[in-house]
């Protein structure tokens, strides 16, 4: 059996009982709006190994164990024209990640500054290209064994499953008080196959993302400054 077709029934298997693949799925940016966020930053970034974001940089000189605070800007949405989106959907999308951040770091302790100073750090963000699911085909195709098959064989070749949504961000995180930048990354992802994503409305991808990034960027924060082992 070939690794390709190995592959694709393996996700389906797994999906036929209830194991599930990734409710995301990482690509390669490709939102030419990430040049302007992130001006003077872009050259910056590298690669990300394995489970890390796909194109990130950290500042290793800095103490990051003297942050003890977060300057949360308001999520901002950057998009070309003729990609743009109604303002009350990019502004659902902007709210829904803000209020994953600000969760994820109410959990661990990291209180949010209302100002800049000492020992606080400025994160900022921008959601970039979003696209929504086709709902009803959406289900079908992580339900039906038969589409299973057919939407991960085509995710092989085109890195995103049929009818999924996807979303990109920006982001870049500096000292409150000097600029100096500390980190920056650029990533992308849509939706995955998991039966997690059969129920869901036109948006629910772009959601799973961005849980995914604050769940992910935290820890990440965390584990620089010290209070969390490495992953």
């Amino acid at each position: 059996m070939s690794p390709i077709r190995t592959r694709v029934s393996a996700c389906a298997v797994a999906l036929l009982f209830s194991v599930g693949c990734a409710s995301t799925v990482q690509q390669k940016p490709q939102a030419p709006e990430s040049l302007g966020f992130l001006s003077g930053v872009y050259d910056k970034l590298e690669p990300g190994n394995e489970g890390q974001l796909a194109l990130r940089y950290v500042n290793r000189n800095m103490d990051w164990k003297q942050y003890k605070q977060v300057l949360l800007d308001p999520v901002q949405y950057w998009a070309s024209t003729e990609g743009s989106m109604a303002p009350d959907v990019s502004q659902m999308l902007t709210t829904y990640f803000y209020n994953a951040l600000h969760q994820n770091l109410e959990k661990v302790g990291v209180p949010l500054a209302p100002l800049p100073g000492p020992g606080v750090l400025r994160a900022e963000f921008a959601l970039l290209d979003a696209s929504s699911a086709t709902p009803i085909l959406r289900s079908v195709s992580v339900m039906v064994p038969q589409a299973i098959l057919l939407n991960t064989a085509q995710s092989l070749f085109t890195d995103r499953y049929a009818f999924s949504g996807h979303i990109e961000v920006a982001m870049k995180v500096t000292d409150s008080r000097s600029g100096e930048l500390l980190a920056a990354a650029l990533d992308r992802r849509s939706g995955g196959v998991g039966i997690q994503q059969a129920a869901q409305w036109k948006w629910g991808d772009a959601e799973a993302a961005m849980d995914n990034w604050a769940e992910h960027l935290v820890a990440r924060l965390q584990e620089l400054r010290g209070q969390a082992k490495a992953k």
